[in-house]
């Protein structure tokens, strides 16, 4: 119940966002602004933590802690949660996916070569369970960023030998072609 409506503050709207003649249902959380709706969401996350401790949802709750953190522009809280859970050698589903938000985070914040080395990681852990052709594309794109076409060209190029029926195979294709003809 009360992860439930943790994740309803998360994902609740802004006023703004509505259309004029809408009406929230009855009870549902509505925010004024971004920043309102994701600290309360941090709030009830953390509370959540606090209360189940060691439980599966504790690590839930401080994955979706930190996205809120992320969301609200503390960027540097969210990325010394997701680094810890990142680090944490029995973390689950939770790790993998605080690895990806991490390194999300850090192309957000203008760090595209940290943030290809993270995504680097990821896309060559034969033990990460999350889709690798996410974050070759990811990786494929910092290292656009950082100025690096020819290994951004062979990463696009990886997408296609290996992932073929991707949903990123096409801008891959494209993004690699154009690579190749501005040299």
């Amino acid at each position: 119940m009360a992860f439930g409506s943790a994740l309803a503050i998360f994902g609740a709207p802004l006023r703004a966002e509505l259309p004029q003649e809408a009406q929230p249902a009855a009870g549902a959380p509505i925010f004024d602004t971004a920043a309102e709706k994701y600290k309360q969401a941090a709030a009830a996350f953390d509370g959540i933590e606090r209360q189940y401790g060691g439980h599966p949802v504790a690590r839930r709750a401080r994955y979706f802690s930190a996205l809120a953190r992320a969301e609200a522009g503390n960027s540097a809280e969210a990325q010394k949660l997701l680094e810890t859970m990142a680090a944490e050698p029995n973390g689950g589903l939770e790790r993998a996916l605080a690895q990806l938000a991490l390194a999300e985070l850090l192309h957000k914040n203008g760090q595209a070569e940290k943030a290809a080395e993270a995504f680097r990681k990821l896309a060559n852990d034969p033990s990460w369970p999350l889709p690798k052709d996410h974050a070759l594309m990811q990786l494929a794109l910092c290292l656009e960023e950082a100025r690096k076409p020819v290994e951004a060209r062979a990463t696009y190029k990886r997408i296609n030998d290996e992932f073929p029926a991707s949903v990123y195979a096409a801008e891959a294709r494209r993004r690699a072609e154009h690579l190749a003809m501005v040299g």
